[in-house]
């Protein structure tokens, strides 16, 4: 099994923002494409007199085919927040009011089914099969299908914040 890292997205936010709204938008786009979305990480600090503080991992998987899976991982933290409720649309909202951190990074994993793991003789069959036989389909396909996935995602974020989105 291969792994290939791909460059991290990081989007830095201070002001006003739904974080509810983020959430439930990043796990709409991920299952819109098709993405299994998997939570495991929620922590909370006790609010201090400065705001308080969440951090959160998140991640989706998506089997291509039989030989590759994207991940795109998400690590978001809140924090110096304090809760405030806005007039939005004509609509009381509780929102908040403080910084965010969000970091959107992706892996491109290659035989996730380990079909070329044991011996020396498959692990250089699988060399030669990744340099000269799908390393076009790797680089200017697979790498570039993911990339755009974050980009978006990424966009998404910041649209949610309220930003405007560079491109």
């Amino acid at each position: 099994m291969e792994t290939r890292k791909m460059p991290t997205i990081r989007i830095k936010h201070k002001g006003i923002f739904d974080i509810n709204d983020i959430l439930q938008g990043i796990k709409d786009f991920l299952e819109d494409d098709y993405f299994k979305f998997h939570f495991p990480q929620h922590k909370f600090k006790i609010p201090t007199p400065k705001g308080g503080e969440h951090k959160l991992k998140m991640y989706g998987e998506r089997k291509v085919n039989e030989y590759v899976k994207y991940k795109i991982n998400l690590y978001i933290r809140v924090f110096d927040y304090t809760e405030i409720e806005v007039i939005k649309e004509g609509k009381k909202v509780k929102m908040f009011n403080g910084r965010l951190y969000a970091e959107v990074s992706g892996d491109l994993i290659l035989d996730f089914e380990k079909r070329f793991g044991g011996s020396a003789f498959l692990q250089g069959l699988q060399d030669f099969f990744h340099k000269y036989v799908i390393r076009r389909k790797i680089e200017d396909y697979w790498e570039d299908d993911i990339i755009l996935k974050m980009v978006n995602l990424g966009k998404l974020i910041r649209e949610k914040c309220e930003q405007e989105a560079r491109t």
